[in-house]
Order: structure tokens, then sequence, then C-alpha cells
């Protein structure tokens, strides 16, 4: 009689495990994409292809603009000119700017600040800068 059992259990082995397969969920033959937006994402290399785009450095050069007492007159990166009542070198200073994501820093004479520039507006030190006419 115990062989009748063994016989009995092998013969529903392969039934059991057919059953166990078939109850797992079926994988989507496509799996879901995410959904997408209007807008397109945005990549590092897209400030250096398109100039004009917000906070590129391309788009500063040629402007000028008044910080407080500083005058800021932007060229190709990474040189701008600061004049103005609060530097105390006649005819200005030459510095340096670099601009990445947004985040815009300026700097001569051994000293830096850091601010924003979204392509339009301009702020340093929490200072916002006034556009000068060209």
């Amino acid at each position: 009689m115990n062989m009748s059992i063994g016989r009995c259990l092998l013969a529903l082995l392969p039934l059991v495990l057919l059953g166990w397969a078939c109850s797992k969920p079926a994988e989507p033959a496509n799996p879901p994409t995410p959904p997408q937006t209007n807008a397109p994402a945005a990549s590092a290399a897209d400030g250096a292809a398109n100039p004009a785009a917000p906070g590129a450095y391309a788009s500063l050069a040629g402007t000028a603009w008044e910080v407080g007492k500083y005058v800021l007159e932007f060229s190709e990166e990474p040189k701008v000119h600061i004049s103005g009542e609060a530097v105390p070198i006649p005819g200005g200073i030459n510095g340096q700017y670099s601009v990445k994501d947004g985040a815009i820093t300026v700097g001569a004479a051994g000293q830096s600040k850091s601010g924003t520039w979204d392509g339009s507006s301009l702020v340093l030190e929490g200072v916002n800068a006034k556009r000068k006419a060209s």
C-alpha cells in the first residue's frame, strides 16, 4: 500500500507544479513606460548647443548690469569688466565669471561673488541686478 501512495504523490507532483506555474502573474510583454511630459528633457550640453538658453553664459555676453555700486560688463566667458563707485581702481578691473546650471560666480582681485542667472534676471549676493541699455 505504501507503493500506491508514493505513485499517487508522484502522479500529483507535475499537476501541483503546473498549477503553481500558472498561478504566477504573467509579466507584460511590453512593460509600461513612464508618463511623458510636453517639456523636453534638458541636458547639460543644451546651454553650449543653444547659447540663448536660460542660464547659458553666452546669453550674458555683450550685456552690462548694475549691481549695487558695481557695473559688470560681460564678454565671452570667462571675461568680465568690473567698474563703478565701489571699485577703487580708475577705469575698473578685469575679472572672470562662470555660469553653470543657472549659478553664476564673478571674481576679481581675490574676491568672488555668487548668484543666479536664469537667462533674463541676474542676482548676485542677493542683490537684483539692473540691466543697462546697450
